[in-house]
């Protein structure tokens, strides 16, 4: 009897008793209705619900893990560990929500990473990822199961662990143990110190890193910055709230990277002219958030607004909360190079009003969100206008144009609260 002449009710049973690779074998000549759980390639754990034992071949595809809600007290949590270290044995990614990052027992890395199952399929498939979204319980004990799976031949190259709560020794021994990463967030890290973050940088590869978050490390001076020169395919660079960082030592530091796509500069107080002229001159930059400078004025902006400036690829732009620019200043942006190519604009909590917004909308016609609130000089007139042109009955919402010859071009989501 071949397999399409068994009863398609019977599959199931017969899948109960397959093996890992005949699961897979048997797989590819099964009706679409009942591979389609067999063949997933991710698999969302809810800490929250009841979590039964599954065998590891009824789903052998599964190469993402994604933990969510709150992990149990007791032995409930360590069955929990238990229950799920099964499938860490080829898994490729592994990600915490902001629940399981902030309830993650104590050594539960070691339990996960280290389990016999991981060792079994050891140089099978490697753990590549590991992210959290708030990793407060993230230690240097936890560093040190990273290093050690680094001396078992597992190397990661994507690592996130905002807030966690480690010292310069933890973050130089994942320097040691995680030379070839190419994503890193280490945002909001109190306890890590500027000089710890330069040993850090020196450790990493110069030819891997492309993205880089240091959000919230206040600590961090121009000298660290100047460690992160060296990475040449740095593509998405995060340095919001590091307000010790000057003018020059930012832009010193920017020449280096002409492959930027994605940069954050939000509320990094001493940011001026020369760093302005700087992201002016980049090419590939796409978004670009300088929210809460207050040293940049029209001036500063226009340098980015300049027919000069080579930054023709922006498309995301905020400048919410710099209150030095005046409404003239944020209407240049409908003359900048990149003004019919920009898709979503922020301007609020500034100065601008009815006329450098009703510019914006005639000019800028591919931009599909633009957020004007708290911007006082806004009047009802303004918002009348936009009502009447568009098919929206408050100030927020997505607004379809009510004729096609109304500009802008595209749907645009407007925030004018």
């Amino acid at each position: 009897m071949v397999l399409q002449d068994i009863p398609v009710e019977n599959l199931r049973e017969i899948l109960d008793f397959l093996e890992g690779n005949d699961v897979t074998a048997v797989l590819r000549h099964l009706p679409c209705f009942i591979t389609e759980p067999y063949l997933r390639t991710s698999l969302e754990i809810n800490l929250n619900k009841p979590f039964f034992k599954l065998p590891f071949s009824k789903l052998p595809c599964v190469k993402q893990i994604f933990l969510v809600g709150q992990w149990k007290d007791g032995w409930k949590g360590r069955r929990q560990l238990h229950n799920i270290s099964q499938w860490l044995s080829r898994c490729v990614s592994l990600s915490f929500d902001k629940a399981a990052g902030d309830t993650m027992p104590e050594k539960c890395l070691h339990t996960l990473l280290t389990s016999p199952m991981m060792k079994t399929f050891q140089g099978v498939e490697t753990l590549r990822s590991l992210t959290f979204e708030h990793a407060p319980s993230f230690s240097d004990t936890d560093a040190e199961v990273l290093h050690q799976l680094y001396l078992a031949g597992n190397e990661l190259d994507e690592l996130k662990i905002p807030s966690a709560c480690i010292s310069d020794d933890g973050l130089l021994m994942i320097g040691k143990s995680c030379a070839s990463l190419r994503v890193v967030d280490i945002s909001y890290c109190q306890k890590v110190s500027s000089e710890g973050i330069s040993l850090f940088c020196r450790r990493l590869g110069k030819c891997f890193l492309e993205e880089l978050s240091l959000d919230g490390c206040f600590v961090l001076s121009d000298t660290s910055l100047w460690q992160l020169r060296k990475f040449k395919n740095m593509r998405n660079l995060s340095l919001a709230e590091c307000s010790l960082l000057s003018d020059e030592g930012i832009a010193s530091t920017l020449q280096n990277f002409n492959l930027l796509e994605s940069l954050d500069l939000s509320w990094v107080h001493n940011l001026g002219n020369i760093s302005l002229y700087c992201l002016s001159q980049m090419s590939h930059l796409e978004e670009l958030c300088v929210a809460g400078c207050f040293r940049i004025g029209d001036a500063e902006l226009s340098l980015l607004c300049s027919p000069l400036a080579r930054c023709r690829s922006l498309r995301t732009l905020d400048l919410g909360s710099c209150s030095s620019l005046t409404e003239a200043g944020i209407g240049g942006i409908a003359s900048s190079v990149f003004a019919r190519t920009l898709r979503e604009l922020e301007v609020s909590d500034t100065a601008a009003g009815d006329t450098c917004a009703a510019t914006l909308f005639k000019t800028c016609q591919q931009i599909e969100c633009l957020d004007l609130s708290e911007c006082e000089h806004i009047t009802s007139a303004l918002v009348s206008t936009i009502q009447e042109m568009y098919s929206v009955s408050n100030g927020e919402g997505v607004a379809e144009p009510k004729d096609s010859d109304s500009l802008p071009l595209t749907p645009l989501f407007l925030d004018l609260s």
